[in-house]
């Protein structure tokens, strides 16, 4: 870990502040089939049986059975979609809107799989 990032994490730990103030991933568990990861860098690498997350410092990885990044895809999607549909007409929104719809659906039901 280089000295800067040591430095701002323990830092961050002596004042008891929240590890975003550091810029140190943050994860949380919620239950034993949910985790949620802040102030990453994004994803290193992705499987249904493995999530590796650039932490900076650390690397995060999540080993499990069936993983989703619904969550991660959902909110790009629909980032996304903003961007998209800047100068479509109504009729054009509503049908881009009714097709992402169906996408997001599919996603929460694990059909897709990662090529």
């Amino acid at each position: 870990m280089p000295k800067s990032d040591a430095l701002r994490e323990e830092i961050a730990e002596r004042l008891n502040l929240p590890a975003g103030a550091a810029g140190v991933v943050k994860v949380t568990l919620l239950g034993a089939r949910r985790a949620l990861v802040e102030e990453h860098r994004g994803l290193l690498g992705y499987s249904r049986e493995r999530i590796e997350i650039d932490g900076g410092a650390h690397r995060v990885c999540i080993d499990g059975e069936g993983l989703e990044l619904e969550a991660m895809l959902k909110g790009t999607a629909l980032e996304t979609q903003t961007r998209i549909t800047e100068g479509m007409t109504k009729e054009e929104q509503e049908e881009f809107d009714r097709l992402l719809e169906i996408a997001l659906q599919h996603m929460a039901a694990g059909r897709w799989k990662r090529a």
